[in-house]
């Protein structure tokens, strides 16, 4: 975990440098790469269920990975729009979808934490 942590916070930064930047090519090959993560990550839970105590978990990473697939999805909406004002509506959304998975990593983390497996 503490490997996927690192590759979401490089990322997340790379994402953020090109937004900053209003570099929507950056934007999009950003967001495309969290969309790897995300496809290979499912792929990763699909192929290991989770033994009885962490099913919870198993379930909230995959709420995770859908929030965090569909943040990128909406940054490669707003990286179509041409930037500016004409986009402003689009990175709204993206905005809004980041937060959200930001609230879904949180809720994995305590998921996570309060996860006990007797043996």
């Amino acid at each position: 975990m503490a490997d996927d942590r690192s590759t979401v916070d490089e990322l997340n930064r790379v994402l953020e440098a090109g937004a900053r930047a209003q570099d929507l090519g950056a934007v999009r090959r950003a967001s495309v790469d969290i969309l790897d993560f995300v496809d290979a990550e499912r792929d990763w839970l699909r192929e290991h269920p989770p033994a009885a105590c962490y099913t919870d978990a198993h379930v909230s990473a995959r709420a995770m990975l859908d929030a965090y697939g569909t943040a990128a999805d909406r940054f490669v909406d707003w990286s179509a729009t041409g930037g500016g004002l004409a986009g402003l509506g689009a990175f709204g959304k993206a905005i809004a979808a980041a937060q959200d998975a930001e609230a879904a990593a949180a809720a994995f983390g305590a998921v996570l934490e309060a996860t006990t497996c007797r043996t």
